[in-house]
């Protein structure tokens, strides 16, 4: 079976398979976008009815990525042995949302973005960038995404575990960091930790707009003093052993950019 763009005037209906956080921000996202798509909640199990649909233009295996594979197949299983001979040129185009795994079964579409469990302003979604796994089959990125408006780029395969590194490192560890850091504030200073929101928000702001112009603070500076400061004070806990890793990293990669002294 290949899978191949149906006719133009055809209408694009999705089908959602998945019952987990990220199937529902799609729901959510399509029914605002008036986009046509069904869910199945059940990945585990298919009905023979719904391999014989004609209709769906897009299937989205909106699964965990251990299942991505297993989903999949079970689905072009099912397929092959319900479906009316003449549809079996017309496999939908299969899609999964992981920014990581490769697999032949589907094309890895995956929202550059972090999902929580309340769903987000309709509008939102709109600004989400999709990463979409490049086949190098011809197949047009407009109708890979069936009607989504959001901005795409292609990467190779092989890209998508990097990909998927760095989007980890820039959103996941911070994350972390943050967590820890609002519990000390509260914990050990008494201090709300939404206090600190203003000056997270500015320096995302000013590292999104400058880069590593934007960087401030006493490793910049090479203010010696009170990095021996800070670490004795953070000395024998997880943040004080990530302190001293950052002066490793910043000393390998960012040492060489001078810092004005006025900055914390």
């Amino acid at each position: 079976m290949r899978q191949v763009p149906r006719d133009a005037g055809r209408p694009v209906k999705h089908l959602l398979i998945g019952s987990g956080r990220l199937s529902r921000h799609f729901t959510h996202y399509f029914r605002d976008l008036g986009i046509d798509h069904e869910t199945w909640l059940h990945p585990r199990v298919f009905t023979r009815e719904v391999f014989q649909r004609t209709d769906f233009t897009h299937v989205w295996f909106l699964v965990s990525d251990r299942a991505i594979d297993s989903v999949g197949e079970r689905w072009l299983g099912g397929v092959r042995e319900f479906s009316q001979p003449s549809a079996e040129d017309f496999l939908p185009q299969l899609l999964h949302a992981s920014g990581s795994w490769v697999t032949p079964v589907a094309r890895g579409a995956h929202p550059l973005m972090t999902f929580g469990p309340s769903l987000y302003p309709a509008n939102f979604y709109r600004d989400i960038p999709f990463i979409v796994e490049d086949f190098f089959d011809g197949v047009e990125t407009e109708w890979i995404l069936g009607g989504l408006p959001n901005r795409t780029v292609q990467i190779p395969s092989e890209k998508k575990a990097l990909y998927h590194a760095l989007v980890s490192s820039a959103g996941n560890f911070p994350a972390m960091l943050w967590a820890d850091v609002f519990t000390r504030f509260e914990r050990d200073l008494g201090i709300s930790h939404h206090l600190l929101a203003p000056y997270l928000f500015q320096t995302l702001a000013n590292v999104l707009r400058e880069g590593e112009g934007s960087l401030t603070g006493p490793l910049i500076r090479g203010d010696r003093e009170t990095i021996v400061k800070h670490k004795g004070v953070l000395e024998d806990s997880p943040l004080g052993r990530l302190y001293a890793a950052f002066e490793i990293f910043f000393r390998e990669t960012l040492s060489h950019h001078p810092e004005d002294s006025n900055h914390v």
